[in-house]
């Protein structure tokens, strides 16, 4: 590791959630969604005038765990089928009860893969494994959605080692919100670093330190970049690196066409990329969402909503269509497991 680089690594310590390899996408404009200024906005601007932003096209962190060759082999995905394709997302009870999932996948047709959220916010939920091992046996492709914020290195291993062995082969790697109540986040890794061990110490019968499993696991890594995000150009850097070994990409809801059309032009990466695309069905609802880090909505579509009710709806159908256009792989629509208003969206699909 070069000296400069060790440098990076020290300074992102002073970062809430341990991010060794760019922002985390909830920071705005210059600002940690725990608080004070972001670390990694300091650490962009000093690489950047130095003439060093190429340094972050490495994988920082991940030496301890011994550098591998990365495998470009991929297991069967949602991601082969032509033309433009619509994944979905689903909550797990706050409890036992399927019921509402049952209803869910009974009523949803034309869907190419559904997440399963974990744990989003850091509110307690079913663990996403039974919810995705449920949706296998309906025939849809499941997206089993892991964060860095609630496990340790060895708990991600295990629950990923029980994914497989319950044949789900696509998994999205998320950091995580950053939470304090009633809990304490890991952030043993990033999602950068996790990303990069699926593809390069599984393949290859190992365990992320090296030493020998059972089986070679093959599976397709999704990975999350924010379009909001401000500055745009020190996303698109980490984008550029997770993208390097990722299968797919999903994006943060975008809510304005300007902020989509800026980010089709800064990225070649359509043709593994998903536009998330999150309807307001109310006012308050639109409120409630512009609190949420990384989350960008104009206070003029908000007041927009406030006087129209279906105001939310049609610009969700209008931003699925710029995306089409655009000529991004397809959508991922975040309707709450709600089946009525995602099958009002796949009619404009």
């Amino acid at each position: 590791m070069t000296p400069k680089e060790t440098n990076i690594l020290e300074l992102s310590k002073r970062c809430p959630k341990k991010m060794k390899n760019g922002p985390c996408g909830s920071s705005s404009n210059g600002r940690c969604e725990v608080g004070g200024l972001c670390v990694w906005t300091e650490i962009y601007h000093q690489l950047k005038k130095a003439g060093n932003i190429s340094i972050l096209d490495n994988v920082l962190g991940a030496e301890k765990y011994g550098y591998s060759p990365y495998s470009d082999k991929k297991a069967p995905s949602f991601m082969d089928t032509k033309g433009f394709i619509v994944t979905t997302e689903l909550d797990p009870p706050k409890g036992t009860n399927l019921s509402k999932i049952k209803t869910f996948l009974k009523n949803i047709h034309d869907i190419s893969a559904i997440n399963v959220v974990d744990n989003p916010l850091g509110k307690p939920l079913m663990s996403p494994l039974l919810p995705c091992f449920y949706i296998t046996k309906h025939n849809i492709t499941p997206i089993y959605q892991i964060t860095c914020r609630d496990r340790n290195i060895a708990a991600i291993q295990s629950d990923i080692f029980a994914a497989y062995a319950s044949g789900i082969r696509d998994i999205l790697v998320l950091t995580g919100d950053y939470v304090t109540r009633n809990t304490k986040p890991v952030y043993d890794i990033d999602s950068t670093i996790l990303a990069y061990l699926i593809k390069t110490k599984l393949p290859e019968g190992q365990d992320f330190t090296g030493e020998k499993t059972d089986t070679k696991i093959i599976m397709n890594v999704g990975i999350a970049v924010n379009p909001n995000a401000e500055p745009l150009d020190m996303e698109l850097t980490a984008f550029r690196k997770k993208m390097q070994f990722a299968d797919f990409a999903q994006t943060q809801a975008i809510f304005d066409p300007d902020i989509l059309d800026r980010f089709s032009r800064e990225t070649n990466h359509h043709d593994k990329t998903l536009i998330g695309i999150l309807p307001i069905t109310s006012y308050k609802m639109a409120e409630a969402i512009s609190k949420v880090p990384g989350i960008s909505i104009p206070d003029a579509f908000i007041e927009e909503i406030r006087q129209d009710k279906n105001a939310g709806i049609k610009r969700a159908k209008e931003l699925i269509a710029q995306a089409k256009t655009l000529g991004f792989k397809g959508v991922h629509l975040m309707t709450f497991t709600d089946h009525k208003l995602l099958s009002k969206l796949m009619k404009s699909v």
